[in-house]
């Protein structure tokens, strides 16, 4: 499949507003993304689940999810998600553990990647 490119001139990105420390590191990684040519803005959420419903909707590009939202989004748009970052704080902190009904063949939560948050 050849690589398409993004066109778009602002880029959203979802975010859950869960501290008031959020506005400000978003006012940072926004100045950033500017500076290195990325016109990007971001917009806040009250919780996970209406931000999945933002990126499936369309009504952002980006989301800044938990490993569960990503798993929940990545359902609801039939596996056309991926993660494309994690902070560095993170790494490690999260492990893959899956639950399943009996009726859920193993084969099936193998195949499941839990390896970020930016979906």
């Amino acid at each position: 499949m050849p690589e398409q490119r993004y066109t778009k001139s602002v880029v959203r990105i979802g975010i859950v507003a869960y501290a008031p420390k959020v506005v400000t590191i978003w006012e940072g990684i926004k100045d950033y993304l500017h500076g290195q040519g990325f016109n990007a803005d971001w917009i806040l959420y009250s919780n996970y689940p209406a931000l999945v419903e933002a990126l499936v909707d369309g009504q952002v590009d980006i989301a800044w999810n938990t490993p569960l939202a990503y798993l929940q989004a990545r359902e609801k748009l039939g596996g056309q998600c991926q993660v494309l970052a994690m902070r560095d704080t993170d790494e490690g902190a999260w492990r893959r553990v899956a639950r399943a009904r009996a009726q859920v063949p193993r084969s099936a939560a193998r195949r499941v990647p839990v390896s970020g948050w930016l979906a």
